[in-house]
């Protein structure tokens, strides 16, 4: 059935406009009759509403959003059915644009998004993944295009984690809606355990995930272009990407370390957690000024667009050559440098006083006979 403007779903949710159309399901803008707020509507297709582990799989996304609170996470307030019985969830209206379609006008403008505000903008994501996992969520489908950009209330340019409707969720049985050896996620940002061993697949597939959208922002491109998703998934497995160093040489060596191992190949050599990431990146970010040259118009509305969960997905774009980027900055000192530089000029001090006292010490005892002598009666003198 199509949903028409001015319809009202649930008795409460008046349909405004289309605002997205995937393989799932269709979101559209809405107003909350009760609250008098925008809210973002979306409506399963009726073919898949007659599929039992296709509205499964939908309520389990707004179960999965809901539990997380976080700025950087779209937010699910209701799930509910239409009176045809279709199910639906309701979420925040975002006026913004997605990750994928700034990176993409970057692209046509030969141009790339500045290193310190690139990496502002993924200390945000990796916060709201960061989340996801206390709340026992992997998210599996991490990407620019499921990252919504936009401007908060109070101005702050600010990044939203959405599309949760493939997510592992920890704390649901261990006979889930994904059948063994099932394949989920968009292989360009797919971690290689997630092909070959999804069962095993924990947050660390997420923080591979986050560290190609890392090095796509920093570099201007991911770190294997292919157009076949088994050579991607290869090369990936076998640690075959190309260098951040070898696409921008001005990178800070730490930074560069940084991106390379969140794109290990086995998961042990990556960072345990999104929040680890974030520390170690965080350094470099800086207070880059944002602007519509960076980010376009963000006040375009938009809402959280509908994007199937793809088991193959493959790459239609050729990149192109970008110019290199201002140069890195490097990371403030820690305070834990700082306190060592302390206490390495401290002790300096204290063993040259020691010394000093020593000296003096040594020269008293080494003439304090010879003074002694000389003050002697003569007879009393040794011959």
């Amino acid at each position: 059935m199509d949903h028409t403007a001015e319809e009202v779903v649930a008795g409460k949710y008046r349909i405004l406009r289309l605002l997205g159309d995937g393989a799932m399901g269709s979101v559209f803008e809405a107003w909350h009759e009760g609250l008098n707020v925008s809210v973002a509507v979306k409506i399963l297709h009726p073919h898949l509403a007659r599929i039992g582990d296709r509205v499964e799989r939908f309520a389990r996304e707004a179960r999965a959003a809901a539990r997380i609170r976080n700025p950087h996470v779209v937010q699910v307030f209701d799930v509910d059915r239409t009176t045809e019985g279709l199910p639906f969830l309701v979420m925040e209206y975002v006026q913004g644009r997605t990750l994928r379609s700034v990176l993409k006008d970057a692209r046509a403008k030969g141009s790339r998004v500045p290193p310190s505000e690139a990496i502002a903008w993924m200390v945000q994501v990796c916060d709201g993944v960061e989340a996801a996992h206390r709340a026992g969520i992997v998210h599996r489908d991490l990407k620019p295009d499921n990252v919504l950009v936009h401007h908060a209330s109070n101005g702050a340019l600010t990044l939203q984690v959405m599309d949760f409707g493939i997510a592992k969720l920890k704390f649901e049985n261990a006979f889930g809606l994904t059948a063994p050896g099932t394949v989920m996620g968009t292989p360009q940002y797919m971690a290689p355990e997630q092909l070959h061993a999804p069962e095993r697949v924990d947050e660390r597939a997420d923080v591979f995930s986050l560290g190609v959208m890392l090095f796509e922002l920093l570099g201007g491109r991911r770190p294997v272009e292919s157009e076949n998703p088994w050579q991607i998934s290869t090369q990936y497995a076998a640690g075959e990407v190309a260098r951040i160093e070898t696409l921008v040489p001005e990178i800070h060596p730490e930074l560069a370390q940084a991106v390379h191992r969140a794109l290990a190949a086995a998961p042990e050599g990556r960072f345990a957690s999104a929040g680890a990431l974030r520390a170690a990146i965080e350094w470099f970010a800086g207070p880059a000024p944002v602007t519509a040259e960076t980010t376009g118009n963000l006040d375009q509305p938009q809402a959280p667009p509908i994007h199937p969960a793809p088991v193959i997905k493959t790459v239609n774009e050729a990149p192109a050559p970008l110019p290199v980027a201002p140069p890195y900055p490097a990371p403030p000192p820690r305070r834990g440098a700082r306190i060592s530089s302390l206490r390495l000029v401290f002790l300096t001090l204290v063993l040259a006083i020691v010394g000093f006292l020593a000296g003096i010490l040594w020269y008293y005892l080494a003439h304090s006979g010879e003074r002694r002598r000389k003050r002697a009666p003569a007879g009393k003198r040794r011959t």
